[in-house]
């Protein structure tokens, strides 16, 4: 009778907590639409990746979790953090960019075999938007930017990356 009531208590003890550990949502911290667009010398940056790190109210230790796009071949974004392109939190951010970690050569020698096939086409496509990149990738962020989330309004960004020597 014993482990008949044990398991009872567990199981009552259990479902209390389940509205807690169900939490992993946005909680405490509202989420809204947030997209942009990162630009180096006036044009569009075509690779790379932006991050969105809250920064917590003073005295807090909660900050929120942080949000993250990969930049579009337009060099546009769409933020994300718990749901895919569901924004960022509102608030302060502190705005990351990260270049891609690719050396640029490809598998075939950066070469097109069939320039006139779909498939060549597609392949020099990329190729163009991979040489892009590299142009791309020495532009870097100079220094930190801070941008805020409105819970009201539109939220677009522009992400200002600095030429190398600038």
């Amino acid at each position: 009778m014993l482990t008949f009531r044990y398991s009872w208590e567990v199981f009552f003890f259990s479902c209390a907590l389940l509205p807690l550990a169900a939490g992993c949502g946005e909680g405490n911290f509202p989420v809204r639409p947030a997209k942009g667009n990162v630009v180096c010398s006036g044009r569009p940056v075509t690779i790379g990746s932006v991050s969105f790190v809250p920064i917590g109210e003073a005295g807090s230790l909660e900050t929120g979790k942080a949000a993250s796009a990969t930049i579009g071949p337009d060099g546009n974004f769409v933020l994300t953090t718990f749901n895919r392109f569901d924004g960022a939190i509102v608030g302060k951010h502190r705005v990351q960019y990260t270049s891609p970690e690719e050396d640029g050569a490809d598998e075939d020698g950066d070469q097109v075999k069939d320039p006139d096939s779909p498939e060549g086409a597609t392949r020099a496509k990329e190729l163009s938007r991979k040489n892009q990149a590299q142009k791309n990738a020495l532009c870097e962020q100079k220094g930190e930017l801070i941008v805020e989330v409105k819970s009201s309004g539109e939220n677009n960004f522009t992400i200002e990356l600095s030429a190398p020597g600038k």
